[in-house]
């Protein structure tokens, strides 16, 4: 396929993603975008004002989240970690042996 063609199509597929983010949860974060590259701000307060727990399809369905109580939550809590090994009592049925 055309480069050229590949970038339209990936453009308008994030296009989308956000688009579908904003009819669902009333925000988007488009995080490479260069207006929230140069000033990230007024959007962090738009997500945090209309969905602080914010999953954001662009990124994959991760979760961005906006205000410090649930990052702190988040940070404390080994349930969360990236190592599954510590995934105690959260998935761990999900946790291959």
């Amino acid at each position: 396929m055309h480069p050229a063609l590949v970038k339209v199509l990936r453009a308008g597929g994030m296009q989308y993603l956000l688009l579908r983010e904003r009819l669902t949860t009333g925000a988007s974060f488009n995080p490479i975008s260069a207006k929230d590259r140069l000033n990230p701000y007024p959007s962090y307060r738009r997500l945090r004002e209309k969905d602080p727990i914010h999953k954001s399809l662009l990124l994959g369905g991760g979760f961005i989240l906006t205000r410090y109580a649930d990052v702190s939550l988040v940070m404390k809590d080994a349930r969360f970690s990236a190592n599954r090994e510590n995934a105690e009592g959260w998935g761990a049925n999900l946790v291959e042996q």
